[in-house]
């Protein structure tokens, strides 16, 4: 991911999602706002992680009309788990 796409997925998991959904709907000039960043840089952010499959985008379903982004919270899990693997077999120094 790059790193405004790493700075967008922390904080729809982090300080917007829902805990068990995994659900919010912040708007893309919310995001811009809490990433120092225009909404068009967002918008790609938003769009690579669609495309990765970091969050599901339910377009306009949101208050205001404003997207629902989806964390898919699996892929969190894959990540750890390739942590630890990597964590077992990394040499030690």
């Amino acid at each position: 991911l790059t790193p405004l796409a790493l700075r967008v997925l922390m904080l729809l998991a982090l300080r917007w999602a829902d805990a068990k959904s995994g659900r919010c709907w912040p708007s893309k000039e919310t995001i811009a706002e809490a990433v120092s960043s225009h909404s068009k840089s967002v918008q790609k952010a938003l769009r690579e992680l669609r495309e990765r499959g970091w969050i599901l985008v339910v377009p306009g379903a949101g208050r205001n009309g404003t997207n629902v982004y989806q964390v898919v919270h699996s892929r969190f899990a894959r990540g750890s788990e390739r942590l630890q693997k990597w964590n077992q077999t990394a040499p030690r120094t």
